[in-house]
């Protein structure tokens, strides 16, 4: 058969972010939300796998 493979890697920490803001839009309930991935924008090699730079998301929610 084959040979065990064991991969160590340093540890790593992620920092994410959210903000939300919920107001009223025609009398109906509607908010905008942004969240921001990997805010220090880390994209090191952990292992045979890089990390997954900055990313950003607008959402805009309106209930009718």
């Amino acid at each position: 058969m084959g040979n065990t493979i064991f991969l160590s890697t340093p540890s790593r920490t992620s920092y994410n972010a959210m903000i939300r803001y919920a107001f009223k839009l025609y009398d109906n309930d509607a908010s905008v939300q942004l969240n921001v991935d990997n805010l220090a924008d880390d994209t090191k090699l952990y292992g045979f796998i890089y990390s997954e730079p900055r990313t950003w998301k607008l959402q805009l929610n309106y209930r009718f």
